[in-house]
């Protein structure tokens, strides 16, 4: 809004700081860990998204490229690496399954066709309501995108540990293969085929450069600020009523505007902040979607260099099973020390100049897991939460040593971030995707920019995909809806390029 409509913008935050997912962690001192940003795709020079992110930050967001392995997959007898290059990518898959060559070369013609199906339906799908939609693709293209990653794996694969191997994204897709629409699948491994980037300085510059045309245009940025009630006059969106969060008080504030704008996500911007303009259909659509996934992070200092042992600034998937239904069966009871699958990543090795080394390691869990946990009778509360920490910790950190002897000795302080408060069972956080990737997302009318209320959209993951990428892009489309014209891709190229 600020850098295409020269508009005053006002963000109000409700945490103690912006950026989310791409905001830093600092315990201990000098140690930093990244909340969720573990690499980019699709950001090489010239891209269409690294020239939206050069336009919307001002030329300040700088990145800087990950080695060619960016992922290594880490199964009972054996470890896949995932280079640059989605050539590179097929040709070990081929030399590690000869057998299966022809359907492999087959899977990543598909990938490529679903990944386009994914992107061209996010564009119709989030289009202006009064622009007319186009067909997007054969019935034979869409049955591809819309069928389930393992309904798709089955059809077309004999061996189950190749099965496993393709599958292995279904952590960054935040579903299960039964689940998820191999559009997403397709969409996340297609990400990443040119190589995985980093932001420079880490990815707290993601927000902190994007705030730079608010303020310079003589916008605001509030934290501690949450919103509870949109304020409607005369059937309109006007206003919102927020409370600033003090230590020991709230403040109610009234704010007032002609576009107002949530991501909170489309599930909690309908249910809690317009439920009056959402009809009893839609609602009954939302209520079928699954809880999504929620985030169980481990953040790690080291006292010694974790190169030493082999690791560098890839991602490393570890899985206990080459069954993933039930690896994350097992991750839904980390509260009774079971964990099938995780991701280890070393922050400090992806940040230049970092003297002390960190890792960090994340589990996707089942919200339900831990209200069970809280349910249970407790004769001292505090000390089971004690505990439980620990032995969540324990558990996770026993499947990294499994796979790799010795990991425990370098660790020198621990952290466990869980997504609920285990006194009150209040949800804080740990979704990172938004509403499940699963085929029906891709048929419903509301997943949209525009809602019912009059001058009031939601951006946000839920309306283009997850990720940076996609946070970044809804951003884009929301603004195509607020403008009610095409943002031309052109305007874009012009006016990074005439900095």
């Amino acid at each position: 809004m600020a850098k295409f409509e020269n508009k005053k913008v006002l963000i109000l935050e409700r945490k103690s700081h912006l950026g989310g997912y791409t905001n830093e962690v600092r315990k201990q001192g000098s140690y930093i860990w990244e909340a969720g940003i573990q690499a980019v795709g699709q950001i090489e020079e010239n891209s269409i998204n690294r020239l939206i992110f050069n336009f919307i930050t001002n030329d300040s967001l700088g990145w800087t490229r990950l080695p060619d392995v960016y992922s290594r997959l880490v199964y009972p007898d054996f470890i896949f690496e995932i280079e640059k290059g989605e050539e590179n990518f097929r040709k070990d898959l081929i030399i590690m399954f000869p057998q299966e060559e022809e359907k492999i070369s087959a899977y990543f013609r598909d990938v490529k066709i679903a990944a386009k199906w994914f992107n061209r339906n996010r564009a119709i799908t989030t289009a202006p309501l009064n622009k007319k939609r186009t067909q997007i693709s054969t019935d034979s293209i869409e049955k591809i995108a819309l069928s389930t990653l393992a309904e798709y794996l089955d059809a077309n694969f004999i061996n189950p540990k190749l099965k496993a191997l393709l599958a292995s994204n279904w952590i960054a897709c935040g579903l299960l293969p039964s689940e998820a629409a191999f559009a997403i699948h397709a969409a996340t491994l297609n990400h990443y085929f040119e190589g995985a980037y980093y932001p420079l300085g880490g990815s707290k510059e993601i927000s902190e450069t994007m705030i730079l045309p608010v303020i310079q245009k003589g916008g605001m940025v509030l934290t501690n600020h949450s919103v509870g009630e949109i304020i409607v006059e005369n059937g309109k969106a006007v206003g919102v009523k927020s409370n600033e969060i003090r230590i020991g008080e709230k403040i109610q504030r009234n704010y007032y505007s002609d576009i107002i704008i949530s991501n909170i996500g489309a599930r909690q911007t309908f249910s809690k902040l317009i439920p009056e303009f959402i009809d009893e259909q839609t609602k009954k659509e939302i209520s079928e979607f699954t809880e999504e996934p929620v985030t169980v992070t481990l953040y790690l200092a080291l006292h010694s260099d974790p190169r030493e042992m082999g690791f560098g600034a890839e991602n490393i998937w570890i899985y206990k099973t080459y069954n993933h239904e039930e690896n994350y069966r097992l991750n839904s009871q980390l509260t009774e020390g079971r964990c099938g699958a995780l991701m280890l990543s070393f922050p400090s090795l992806k940040l230049k100049n970092t003297q002390k080394h960190t890792a960090m390691i994340a589990v996707l869990g089942n919200l339900q897991d831990f209200r069970n946990w809280i349910t249970r009778p407790h004769k001292n509360k505090e000390i089971s939460k004690r505990a439980l920490s620990g032995d969540i910790s324990n558990t996770i950190l026993d499947l990294v040593e499994s796979r790799f002897s010795g990991f425990r000795k370098m660790i020198g302080f621990q952290d466990l971030s869980l997504p609920i408060n285990l006194d009150t069972g209040e949800y804080i956080g740990g979704n990172i995707f938004g509403f499940p990737a699963i085929p029906k997302k891709f048929k419903v009318k509301w997943l949209h920019p525009e809602t019912p209320l009059q001058n009031f959209y939601i951006t946000g993951s839920d309306i283009s995909g997850h990720g940076v990428v996609g946070g970044m892009l809804s951003g884009v489309v929301t603004l195509n809806s607020i403008m009610n014209v095409p943002i031309s891709v052109f305007r874009v190229f012009r006016d990074s390029k005439q900095k």
